[in-house]
């Protein structure tokens, strides 16, 4: 029983500090974007997305899961420092791997949430943290796509800046839609509709699925008060 409760609460610890690391990686990030290519940015970035992995993938208690999601983050931080690509290949390279961190470290972290069987503060930041990953997750497609194909993305007729996507995945995933950024390309049109479409369906989830456990939890507890 005490394991059990020591296990329980060593996982709502990772939850949170996994949520609260996404916290920081999305204040921080248009600071670190201003600069993507300096080696600060570099270092802050796979700091935060190892810590991530450490946290998060840790929940599972599966050593090869975290040990993927290491080698990734690692391959992502040496990619983008490395001197004998060109500066768009290393972008582009790092910014697949760290896409590929941020599906890991998503997939646990989904996993979590639907393995929940009462709605928690637990819970609840497990799909907070889902949510914010998703907008991370996008962000690197949407600078990849920029990278590989410039102006794909136009803020006022000219190219989008790293920042500037920041700000349009998360717009758009919010299905805020302010359009000083716009997706030019049919690529970049077919992957903003996705991540607004995403962003709703999983609005829609979550709200189900919270819903659904209250009323299980409420209608289990049912007879039992009334005995």
């Amino acid at each position: 029983m005490s394991g059990a409760a020591t296990g329980s609460g060593s996982r709502a610890k990772r939850i949170y500090l996994g949520l609260g690391l996404l916290v920081l990686h999305f204040a921080v990030a248009p600071m670190l974007f201003a600069a993507p290519g300096s080696a600060v940015a570099i270092l802050s970035f796979v700091g935060l997305q190892a810590a991530l992995v450490l946290t998060l993938c840790g929940l599972s208690g599966v050593r090869w899961m975290t040990g993927v999601g290491m080698g990734l983050v690692l391959a992502s931080g040496f990619a983008r420092l490395a001197p004998w690509l060109e500066p768009e290949d290393r972008s582009v390279l790092g910014s697949c791997l760290s896409a590929l961190v941020l599906a890991i470290v998503g997939m646990r972290t989904a996993k979590s949430f639907f393995d929940g069987r009462s709605v928690t503060p637990v819970l609840v930041s497990s799909a907070v943290s889902l949510y914010l990953l998703s907008g991370f997750f996008f962000t690197l497609c949407f600078d990849t796509l920029e990278t590989w194909s410039p102006c794909s993305f136009l803020v006022g007729g000219v190219a989008a800046d790293p920042r500037d996507l920041h700000y349009f995945s998360y717009t758009t995933l919010t299905t805020l839609g302010y359009g000083d950024v716009t997706p030019h390309s049919e690529v970049a049109r077919i992957l903003a509709l996705s991540e607004a479409v995403f962003g709703q369906m999983f609005v829609a989830l979550v709200l189900g699925r919270l819903v659904g456990l209250q009323v299980a939890s409420q209608t289990e507890r049912g007879p039992t008060h009334s005995r």
